[in-house]
């Protein structure tokens, strides 16, 4: 008998966590109706960001009827276009045993050039490079030296693009030389350039709202905390330091007790930190100080890469998002595999009660009673353990 009532009580919770699953998703907003038909796009705001997991994988899109409407999720980083894009042709990339790769570049018309793009597979990595020239790959001549390629990717494709900016030159070959040190070289998928006008992009970053930091000093290292109470996603850090005119010192960025990047700050660099996207409560930066007195953080800023929900959404339908869910994984939609061929330039819509989902959410302990299919399942379950306690004394009575 007991073992008949353990098995039914096992039911129902298993019943209740799968209806308590089933209504997880916390936030909610309407999507204004659209007038044509065709896809439409939703901008991720910093106050949008807070209410999704860093990978989007708890945003849905549902019509009138709850059926889910696909969805891709696009950067607004500057892309290219094959028909205005000239590839150079790569002739030769080998890595030396010292650690160094040598990439040859070959300018087959000798055009008169002062940059090219690298396409790189995502690394979160930093290098130095130095950039030479020839006519006859025998005899190499300096360009510039000591470029600072920076951690970054993306995380809508696997691959970025990296500007290499140089003085005006028209040699027929150009060198790179990338200094990889103990470390294994980047993947250096292909090298060319924009021809015909200059292309026109906008900023990159997102800046979230200001946060607070708190800076303390001891054994040789300065720990920098930021405190984002709002949780929003974080791709890019920046910081101002007030520092003596000559410094070099070693960055640590730490989230979730996990080494995000490591990064070189000094006196002849900009310190913004490309990192990989997280969304956390509080994070840290530890700058290597070893000897030297600490550097005196003045101010620090975060930001997102600008990013759109894009989705084919009907006119006069009422469509709306479901948002913050601990639970769900990432759907898989075939629109994904669609996605080179959708618009670059795709109308924007808003979203309607935005004061709804940005409204912060109410601990689960307090709200959860507040749903409307809460007591009824609690009273169910009383009955029903009512119901087997008395079938239970009496098959006790009866024994006895």
């Amino acid at each position: 008998m007991m073992s008949r009532i353990h098995n039914h009580i096992l039911w129902i919770l298993c019943f209740c966590s799968f209806v308590a699953n089933a209504q997880s998703f916390k936030s909610k907003a309407a999507i204004e109706p659209v007038s044509q038909t065709g896809f439409y796009a939703i901008s991720i705001t910093p106050e949008l960001s807070s209410y999704l997991k860093s990978d989007f994988r708890d945003l849905r899109i549902l019509d009138e009827k709850e059926n889910a409407v696909p969805y891709i999720v696009r950067s607004n980083l500057p892309f290219i276009k094959p028909a205005s894009y000239k590839l150079f042709k790569i002739i030769s990339n080998e890595l030396a045993d010292s650690g160094r790769s040598t990439i040859i570049i070959e300018n087959p018309d000798k055009e008169k050039i002062n940059d090219f793009f690298l396409k790189i597979k995502n690394a979160s990595v930093s290098r130095t490079i130095d950039l030479s020239g020839s006519d006859d790959k025998s005899h190499w001549f300096s360009i510039t030296e000591n470029i600072y390629l920076e951690k970054k990717f993306v995380t809508d494709d696997d691959s970025y693009m990296e500007n290499i900016d140089f003085p005006l030159s028209s040699y027929h070959y150009f060198r790179l030389t990338i200094y990889n040190g103990k470390n294994d070289p980047l993947n250096i998928i292909s090298a060319g350039r924009y021809i015909g006008e200059e292309q026109k992009t906008i900023s990159p970053i997102i800046e979230n709202p200001l946060l607070k930091f708190s800076q303390k000093d001891s054994n040789h290292v300065s720990y920098i905390t930021l405190f984002n109470p709002n949780l929003y996603h974080v791709g890019f850090v920046s910081m101002h330091l007030k520092a003596p005119k000559f410094f070099k010192r070693d960055v640590e960025m730490i989230a979730s007790g996990e080494t995000l990047g490591n990064f070189i700050i000094s006196s002849d660099s900009v310190f913004q930190f490309n990192l990989p996207v997280f969304k956390d409560s509080l994070f840290e930066i530890r700058i290597n100080n070893e000897d030297n007195p600490p550097l005196v953080v003045a101010s620090v800023s975060t930001g997102q890469e600008p990013k759109k929900v894009i989705a084919y959404l009907e006119a006069g339908v009422h469509y709306i998002l479901q948002l913050n869910n601990d639970s769900v994984a990432a759907p898989h939609y075939d629109l994904q595999s669609f996605a080179d061929s959708i618009s670059s330039n795709v109308p924007e819509v808003k979203l309607s009660n935005i004061e709804n989902l940005l409204t912060p959410t109410a601990p689960v302990s307090n709200n959860f009673f507040k749903q409307a299919w809460v007591w009824p399942v609690i009273i169910f379950v009383l009955i029903l353990l009512v119901l087997f306690t008395l079938r239970l004394s009496k098959e006790v009575e009866k024994k006895n």
